[in-house]
């Protein structure tokens, strides 16, 4: 019996040990690859969790802008870094290890995305609303004979360095099907946009600023130090919702806003809360969210009377970054087709965070008057209840004829009902040294006649 519990036993740890080596293991590192896998005919998408675990037999896509770099161990002592320069990666599971069409990856690999950025920006030719003087920037996926991933746009003034507003889907499932996407189309802003011109990211023309110490900043100042604490603001991102982190890395730098540290960690972290239970769920509803600033904060200086002076903060490397005095979010609820006949009649407000530490609650009133408790998803919540206390953040929601012509950048309401009519970008412009590539994307049927026809793609999202 002794010998037979021992051959059973060798027996089991051998079929464990070739089970074991039979799946794969691959790590990945920010900036993290796009990962497409199929099933049958259908094709779905997510960015790559930390560990990508597979077994044998099992195959799928990574899909980087500008190639893969990767890690792998070396003579059991140290790291060899490699780069591949293609945009798909296509590895499959082979008795624990990874291969691609022609070569091989061994065990203990990390991979991610080569120059810091796991999403690619392109020129829409279609602009955004009131961007026609401007350039509309979305960043997303070209994926080739896959189909293609639009995360967010942006109206941006090339010549001032300037983001106007940024335009989003609240929520894209984390796991997209493709073909199902195409179906329905994304909502909102995004719908008509095309990835027309590849753009690159250079400090040409996207202002590129060191990590600014604002509390370092505040302690210097001999007058703000008075009246402020060094933690009073903090520079982060005007988009601070996580689930786009990924999608954002290494373009920190465009979105990146002097905040009201209260107002950030408060309820304007309660609104997007709200905001995504209200887009999950069984009476989930889909929004377009248009993010922009407004305005220069102002400091009162106690020793002149009514005399105040522009809030800024100087840098060490010489820019000076200016303290908005508000933050807007046009907020509009989406039909149920999710924009696709989008009408006039959809709901819409826009919330306004006052972002100075020196406005009063008592002046919200004189600004708009606030709607948030005809909001149903708003009116029961934090928001409803906090919107009115200062060391949360001032807050309220506007109807958007209230605030049309009082807050910078914020689409005029006869824009409101979508994307505006379509217009040709014109060629890239040589003298300005942009590095385009035309892709060989279909531009949507609203403008097809005026530019004619180019070979169609598999989808268009």
């Amino acid at each position: 019996m002794n010998l037979l519990h021992t051959v059973v036993f060798v027996l089991a740890t051998s079929l464990i040990i070739q089970d074991v080596k039979s799946d794969c293991s691959l790590e990945t590192s920010s900036p993290r690859p796009l990962l497409v896998t199929t099933f049958g005919s259908k094709h779905f998408s997510s960015s790559a969790p930390e560990n990508i675990m597979n077994s044998d037999g099992e195959a799928f896509r990574l899909h980087c802008p500008k190639g893969f770099m990767w890690k792998s161990p070396y003579n059991g002592y140290r790291e060899d870094e490699r780069y591949f320069g293609n945009t798909n990666l296509d590895l499959r599971c082979e008795s624990g290890n990874w291969y691609w069409p022609d070569d091989q990856i061994f065990v203990g690999v990390t991979v991610k995305c080569a120059c810091s950025h796991s999403s690619a920006i392109f020129e829409s030719r279609t602009s955004l609303p009131d961007c026609e003087n401007y350039m509309t920037l979305i960043l997303g996926h070209q994926l080739n004979e896959t189909g293609s991933l639009k995360t967010m746009a942006m109206c941006y003034d090339p010549l001032g360095l300037q983001l106007k507003y940024v335009s989003y889907l609240a929520y894209p499932m984390k796991i997209r099907m493709l073909e199902e996407v195409l179906l329905q189309r994304q909502g909102g802003d995004l719908n008509l946009l095309g990835l027309d011109i590849g753009v690159d990211y250079t400090k040409s023309f996207f202002k590129q600023l060191s990590t600014v110490n604002v509390s370092e900043v505040l302690r210097k100042d001999t007058q703000l130090a008075e009246l402020l604490s060094a933690d009073t603001f903090e520079y982060a991102s005007l988009i601070q919702d996580k689930i786009f982190a990924n999608e954002l890395v290494g373009y920190e730098d465009m979105f990146n806003i002097v905040w009201l540290r209260a107002l950030r960690k408060g309820i304007w972290m309660h609104w997007l809360n709200d905001l995504r239970i209200a887009s999950t769920g069984e009476n989930a509803r889909k929004f377009n969210v248009r993010l922009g600033v407004s305005g220069v904060a102002t400091v009162p200086l106690m020793d002149k009377c009514n005399y105040t002076r522009p809030l800024s903060i100087e840098t060490s490397d010489g820019n000076t970054l200016s303290v908005p005095a508000q933050i807007w979010a046009h907020v509009r609820t989406l039909p149920p087709d999710h924009g696709r006949n989008d009408t006039k009649s959809s709901k819409e407000f826009v919330i306004v965070a006052h972002n100075s530490p020196f406005f009063k609650a008592e002046d919200l009133n004189s600004f708009c008057t606030s709607m948030c408790n005809e909001i149903p998803w708003l009116r029961n919540s934090f928001v409803g209840r906090l919107q009115q206390y200062p060391i949360y953040g001032l807050m309220q929601c506007c109807p958007i004829e209230d605030v049309a012509n009082k807050l910078d950048n914020l689409p005029k309401p006869a824009a409101r009902g979508g994307t505006t009519i379509a217009t040709t970008a014109p060629e890239p412009n040589r003298l300005l040294s942009f590095s385009f590539s035309l892709d060989e994307n279909e531009l949507e049927d609203e403008y097809l006649e005026n530019i004619g026809p180019e070979r169609p793609r598999l989808f268009d999202i």
